[in-house]
């Protein structure tokens, strides 16, 4: 016997809510892409286009060694959330 009447609904539910905040925020993101183009930094363009290929080699890699920390942060700190989640639910019933 199930103490939780219509427990099936409301989970329905708040998935549905989830994937419409999702796929608002998905084309929010997508809508605001095309005035990023314009932020570069025009000093930053000319030295790198005068540098040559070593210059663009390095400044790519040193994008990539920089964005390797939030997106490490970001990960550990969304399984925490995730597991923290899962623990306390199971522990309510």
């Amino acid at each position: 016997m199930d103490v939780r009447p219509n427990s099936g609904k409301l989970q329905t539910l708040t998935i549905r809510r989830a994937l419409v905040r999702l796929i608002g925020l998905c084309l929010v993101v997508l809508s605001a892409g095309h005035r990023l183009y314009g932020q570069s930094c025009a000093m930053c363009y000319t030295t790198v286009a005068g540098g040559g290929k070593p210059v663009i080699h390095a400044l790519q890699g040193g994008i990539i060694v920089l964005l390797i920390p939030p997106v490490l942060l970001f990960s550990g700190l969304t399984i925490l959330l995730f597991r923290w989640r899962t623990s306390s639910s199971s522990q309510a019933y």
